[in-house]
């Protein structure tokens, strides 16, 4: 078995995950930095020169490696729910957890960690940009539904420790194997 986190960026997935697979004695695998490692550029970089599709691709390559592994976290990057193909892999042989937090506590946690300004795409699409990522507002109105339609367990991470996020996930896992 797998756990698979799903959320909007800065929900908690990579921190969560990383606890989580220590909690399990599990292995922990992050998509966006599976992404990122493989193409020796950060996500910010791979949109700028890529854009979208060209990352989605590769995306979709670090899913497909993920999921071969058992008794592993995986952290889904964001919008890799969006590929059919991806929802299908994800939910093969895993739990699927979505990690909920509000529009203000992610934003905090975007600006308390100055690394995701400078590794991730924007936000908001640039003018003229036909192969930029959509706002916040039209991702999130693409992507919780499918959260929502692809979790066993959803948790609120908002104002809770991660290790006390990660224990409850834990146990729930534990009280199914």
């Amino acid at each position: 078995m797998k756990v698979v986190l799903v959320g909007l960026r800065a929900s908690g997935k990579s921190t969560v995950g990383h606890l989580l697979a220590r909690r399990l004695g599990w292995g922990f695998l992050d998509t966006d930095e599976q992404v990122a490692a493989a193409a020796g550029r950060s996500i910010r970089e791979l949109f700028g020169q890529e854009g979208e599709a060209g990352f989605r691709r590769r995306e979709s390559e670090a899913v497909r490696e993920a999921v071969r592994r058992d008794g592993c976290v995986i952290a889904a990057g964001g919008g890799a729910v969006e590929d059919d193909q991806n929802r299908r892999l994800l939910r093969q042989d895993a739990w699927c957890v979505w990690l909920k937090a509000s529009d203000e506590e992610r934003s905090r946690r975007m600006a308390e960690d100055p690394a995701t300004a400078a590794s991730r795409p924007m936000l908001e699409p640039a003018m003229g940009a036909a192969d930029a990522p959509a706002g916040p507002p039209a991702r999130e109105a693409l992507r919780v539904p499918i959260y929502e339609s692809m979790a066993d367990l959803a948790i609120e991470t908002q104002d809770r420790e991660p290790e006390g996020v990660a224990r409850e996930i834990a146990a729930w896992v534990q009280s199914r194997l």
